[in-house]
């Protein structure tokens, strides 16, 4: 069970992107693999809910890591292989009883601010909820022959399907190697080629101007490093070159691509070049094509003249790596109490554990999973041991698995441990007697059903998919949660609980709904770590009114609601 609660580009760019294409092995030196980290502005015009970016050329065995977790809205993305490539995929979860995607990246406000690379992150600006901006990243083992990129927008025909928009014209630099002369240092060249955009009534797209900074470094790069203020990324300080301009152009040699080559130093295993971009704001001829460096010169033969330099766009951070790139390792960035969120378990509590590689693939347990009455202990190859003993696993993705905690006396710190095909992973949770949380619809009403079964929220509130409404004083619902301790009989965990096991001691148990405290009738185990709570509403005014209960003095989560009407 998964946790109840739980790009206008400027005619070419408008913010800083970095994706590695296609390289050319040569005698002596070996490209490696390829780095990106990007910044990508929303400018479909609707609300999107995912991002994909299709590498053709190689399969997803050659995707070493993502950006993703916890960093971002929609989290680690999954990978899929198709005939002649592979798709790095960033979606929103839909609900299918409000029948509405969770996440969403919105338009951005007008006038887009350029970003530095690596804002649109939980880190990074502080507007990043609503800026309509997002931040994704790969490293590759294999260098794909082509890149594309494109934001995922709901299929207006068919609900709850996400449907990939038209390209965003996003020029990805080809890396390649050149043996050097006469056996001397091979030349390292990262090619731009300027997108094809279309272009009413001239020959040419819109110009932009660009500078360059390169730098090298004799370590391995990874993913994270490449930050516009991170050390390894070049900053300001003599450019490469100077000025250039970037705009297609049938004229000349590889339709405009721009070149940036040099021998790589001895001893050095990875290359890092910064891009930046600024608006071209001079003259064009009839045919569309900038009038500014038309002879072809660049660095301070190409400087830009009065009137010719417009804002900064962007910067884009690229590395090509020589060296051994490391094999993706699973990571735990947190393990928190299922329901709440929180930092408490509990034995046979159910708990989440949030991460990064924690598993191949996304899908919640099935019949066949099951050994007769035991829970799965492993999904995919993928199993987790709590303080040294294996905990039922129920939910597994990339990002987040779903376990229950095996039974255990302990309290305080323990182990946490996840196995997958890429070696483990470990953590600490800290493990109490009780850890009593409610689940919770959006992370705002407490889950609870009438006794005729109906959801208890404000009427409307899934839409017209599925009924619900307000409770009412003096009626009996039905609450849900885990982690308020032992049973009277008890109940192991792991197991499939075949009848229901009223709690120990019933008078440890307290419920305050609106300030008030209500009567519970019944408070026991209905299912596998879940716990089923009879309450009777106690003489309330309409509206919403807080529910917060405790159990051997251990109080549940804050902030949860319970919609009243008389």
């Amino acid at each position: 069970m998964k946790r109840i609660c739980p790009v206008s580009f400027f005619s070419f760019l408008v913010v800083s992107l970095a994706f590695l294409a296609a390289a050319r092995p040569a005698a002596g030196q070996t490209l490696s693999g390829t780095l990106s980290n990007f910044d990508v502005f929303n400018q479909t015009g609707h609300e999107s809910h995912g991002f994909e970016i299709e590498l053709d050329g190689i399969s997803s065995q050659d995707i070493a890591s993502t950006f993703g977790g916890t960093y971002i809205r929609y989290g680690d993305p999954g990978t899929v292989d198709f005939p002649g490539g592979a798709l790095i995929r960033y979606a929103s979860p839909y609900d299918s009883v409000r029948r509405v995607f969770t996440v969403g990246t919105p338009v951005p406000p007008s006038p887009i601010t350029a970003t530095s690379g690596h804002s649109c992150w939980t880190g990074g600006a502080p507007g990043y909820p609503t800026s309509g901006c997002e931040h994704f990243g790969a490293s590759l083992f294999k260098n794909p022959t082509a890149v594309h990129y494109r934001w995922l927008i709901e299929d207006p025909a068919n609900p709850g399907v996400l449907v990939p928009g038209p390209d965003v014209s996003i020029a990805s630099p080809l890396w390649s190697v050149i043996p050097g002369a006469a056996g001397g240092a091979a030349v390292v060249n990262a090619a731009i080629a300027p997108p094809e955009i279309k272009a009413p009534r001239q020959q040419f797209p819109a110009a932009v101007w660009v500078k360059v900074y390169e730098t090298e470094t004799d370590k391995n790069v990874e993913l994270n490093h490449l930050l516009t203020d991170d050390a390894v990324v070049p900053q300001s300080g003599t450019p490469e070159v100077e000025w250039e301009i970037l705009q297609s152009n049938p004229k000349k040699p590889n339709n405009g691509a721009l070149q940036h080559g040099k021998p790589l130093g001895k001893g050095n295993q990875s290359v890092i070049r910064r891009f930046e971009f600024y608006q071209y704001t001079g003259l064009y001829s009839a045919e569309g094509e900038a009038s500014a460096c038309s002879t072809g010169g660049k660095g301070s033969a190409c400087a830009p003249q009065a009137g010719e330099l417009g804002d900064y766009i962007g910067a884009q951070m690229a590395a090509a790596q020589f060296g051994q790139i490391a094999a993706p390792k699973a990571a735990i960035t947190a393990v928190s109490n299922g329901a709440t969120g929180q930092a408490g378990i509990a034995s046979g509590s159910w708990v989440s554990i949030y991460g990064s590689n924690l598993s191949a693939t996304t899908r919640s347990w099935q019949n066949s999973d099951f050994q007769g009455a035991n829970l799965p202990v492993a999904l995919d190859g993928v199993s987790v041991t709590i303080n040294g003993k294996a905990a039922a696993v129920a939910y597994i993705s990339p990002g987040q698995l779903n376990v229950q905690a095996p039974a255990n006396s302990a309290a305080g710190p323990v182990p946490v441990q996840v196995t997958n095909s890429l070696g483990a992973a470990t953590a600490t949770a800290s493990l109490q007697n009780y850890a009593p949380g409610f689940f919770a619809l959006q992370g705002k009403y407490v889950v609870a059903v009438h006794t005729d079964s109906m959801l208890v929220a404000p009427a409307g509130f899934f839409g017209g998919a599925v009924a619900s409404r307000p409770a009412q004083p003096g009626e009996t619902l039905l609450l849900f949660g885990t982690g308020f301790g032992p049973t009277t009989p008890a109940v192991s965990p792991g197991q499939i609980v075949t009848s229901a096991a009223a709690l120990t001691d019933l008078s440890q148990l307290h419920v305050r709904i609106g300030g008030v405290p209500a009567t519970v009738q019944y408070a026991g185990i209905v299912f596998a770590g879940e716990y089923q709570f009879n309450v009777i509403i106690p003489a309330l005014p309409d509206g919403d009114q807080t529910l917060v209960a405790d159990i051997g003095g251990v109080p549940t989560q804050s902030g949860l609601l319970i919609s009243i009407k008389n």
